[in-house]
């Protein structure tokens, strides 16, 4: 957006002071100056635009970005500030897919000043669940008859039914010379009984209210008592429509804006309004035990009178135009691209008395650029897993593989294609191994690379055997690691210690850093056999006798001599298992080759 070089940007224009030189033609549609203006040249530039001393002029340029992070539109080239202007962005157009959106935005808490001063703020009341105030003040509110709705901003609001409802909420609203504002949305209900207030606090000529200026409603004015009563002028209502009113006072003069405009002012009120002697409700008036219809939300009372370029951004804030990301209030506007295309936002420049817009672009991508025919992705190799089928591992994310052709890959839309390796690519052997039960053992991993960075390995089991207490894990390490059954893998060694026979089957990953954002990944699996421990030896006196040999089921175990000199036994084992004992076991007996029982020691 340009407001330099725009097309069809301003309505009618009127300067307090020359402006300065612009590029034009066909330039002025309505414009009054009190000094002639100099040459300008442009197509169609002005509309409706006036001017103080201050001229507005600059350029809003269109971004770019990637998915994920921060994206910041620039509004500070207009070359105004918040204080003169309100800077207000809108969502125009999003990508396909994309959450963010244009939204309402309550009102701080507490008093905060983030997004909206909150100065002498003295009630706020969001309606959210109860009448609790939030300002900090501490004037909660009585909730009588009215219900949960539906609102306007934020999720609820309360609904009078015309009959019974209402909401007190206190005394302290007493105003006599004190400047105020009040801001709320209300919806009116199609039908009203006879003179009711919106919120109000009079009686006997004392105290001020929100009422219809009729006793059928639909229109409504400022009433004031100091001994007699002062009327306004009236703003009309349309039922079942949501609609944003501020009334401000400044001396004697009180105001009504409706939806962020001036709708009406009158200078003829009281300087000092008499005190009030009853609380203020909403939705009702006490005095004449008429009850309003309709909805109301987001109310809040401040002690000083807001401003128009206040009332116009609070309009703006809450009316669901604003856009979501930073709160679209201010000279810049960030936001996080959740997808990749073209985000068409509009920057509106507005004093409360006019206003001046463009969109601006921003252009978001993925965040890298495919290179067909090589399978890499700055240098990024992909490749397929073998834990899932149609899953590729990229710098540890997962990409879903697409539908329109085997062998292609798809992130966010755009499509990888796979395709012979690059030469550059590491390498990674991983050998065999052979051990036994019980006997720690470790795979010896090799790379071959070039070295441009970092590098790391992990591993991880794909299978083992039935019975063991090795458990398949996670990829950065052997589950368990740390207990007795396996290690935390480091660098190139994995060790392990097998607990049952059988073949226990490892993957080794290597990863090398290009040193570019990006790396390559190599894999490689092998095979750890694990056989069974070394039987019992039993030495005698004749080292060449076998002593004990295992006979059918019924008659167990037997010696093959009568006469033992020496007894031995020797036996590889590990501190998780048991040693072996000498001796019998259930029914099976331990007995000599000539059938006679084994007296001796076990």
């Amino acid at each position: 957006m340009a407001t330099g070089s725009a097309i069809n940007l301003f309505g009618s224009v009127v300067h307090d002071a020359t402006p300065p030189v612009a590029a034009a033609i066909n330039l002025y549609a309505s414009v009054v100056h009190d000094a002639t203006p100099p040459t300008a040249a442009g197509i169609n530039l002005f509309g409706s635009v006036v001017h103080n001393a201050a001229q507005i002029s600059g350029t809003v340029a269109d971004i770019t970005g990637t998915v994920g992070n921060p994206a910041t539109f620039d509004g500070t080239p207009m070359g105004v500030s918040t204080s003169s202007v309100n800077f207000q962005w809108s969502w125009q157009a999003v990508p396909p897919g994309s959450s963010i959106t244009n939204q309402t935005h309550p009102l701080p808490d507490w008093g905060v000043n983030t997004y909206f001063n909150m100065t002498d703020n003295v009630a706020l009341w969001h309606f959210e669940g109860n009448a609790n105030d939030t300002s900090g003040d501490g004037n909660n509110g009585t909730v009588s008859g009215a219900t949960q709705v539906a609102g306007k901003v934020g999720s609820n609001a309360y609904s009078f039914d015309g009959i019974s409802d209402y909401i007190d909420v206190g005394s302290n609203f007493a105003y006599t010379t004190e400047d105020f504002s009040f801001s709320f949305w209300v919806q009116e209900g199609a039908s009203q009984s006879g003179f009711v207030n919106i919120f109000g606090n009079q009686s006997g000529y004392k105290g001020f209210c929100l009422e219809t200026s009729t006793s059928s409603g639909h229109s409504y004015r400022i009433v004031t008592g100091d001994g007699s009563w002062t009327f306004g002028s009236a703003v009309a209502l349309t039922p079942g429509a949501w609609t944003h009113f501020v009334i401000t006072r400044s001396g004697s003069t009180i105001s009504i804006y409706k939806n962020g405009v001036l709708a009406v002012s009158d200078n003829s009120f009281p300087t000092t309004i008499t005190a009030a002697t009853i609380p203020m409700y909403l939705g009702a008036n006490q005095s004449f035990g008429n009850y309003w219809q309709g909805i109301l939300d987001e109310f809040a009372i401040w002690e000083r009178t807001l401003s128009d370029l206040e009332i116009n951004n609070l309009y703006f804030l809450q009316s669901g135009s604003c856009a979501s990301g930073s709160v679209g209030l201010g000279e810049t506007f960030s936001f996080t691209p959740d997808v990749t295309g073209t985000y068409t936002i509009q920057l509106e420049l507005d004093d409360s008395l006019s206003s001046m817009s463009g969109n601006v672009n921003a252009v978001i991508s993925s965040g890298v650029t495919p290179i067909t025919g090589t399978g890499s992705i700055e240098g990024v190799v992909w490749e397929l897993t073998s834990e899932t089928t149609g899953e590729s591992v990229i710098e540890g994310n997962v990409w879903e593989l697409s539908t329109e052709a085997a062998g292609e890959s798809r992130n966010e839309g755009v499509v990888w294609e796979l395709s012979a390796e690059p030469l550059d690519k590491p390498s990674l052997n991983i050998p065999d191994i052979t051990s036994i039960s019980g006997a720690s053992s470790c795979f010896y991993a090799t790379a071959s690379y070039t070295e441009t960075g970092s590098i790391a390995y992990a591993w991880e089991w794909v299978s083992i055997p039935g019975g063991s207490l090795i458990t398949s894990g996670s990829r950065t390490g052997f589950s368990g690691s740390g207990g007795a059954y396996s290690e935390i893998p480091t660098g190139s060694t994995a060790c392990y210690l097998p607990d049952v026979i059988g073949s226990y089957v490892v993957k080794g990953t290597f990863y090398s850093d290009t040193g570019s954002g990006g790396g390559s990944f190599a894999f490689d699996t092998a095979t750890g056999v694990v056989s069974g421990p070394p039987e019992p030896v039993i030495t005698s006196s004749n080292p060449n006798t076998k002593l004990v040999e295992a006979d059918d089921a019924s008659s167990g175990y037997v010696f093959n001599t009568n006469k033992i000199d020496l007894l031995s036994v020797q036996r590889s084992r590990t501190i998780e298992q048991v040693p072996f004992i000498f001796g019998t076991k259930s029914k099976q007996t331990l007995r000599l080759r000539t059938n006679q029982e084994f007296t001796g020691s076990s």
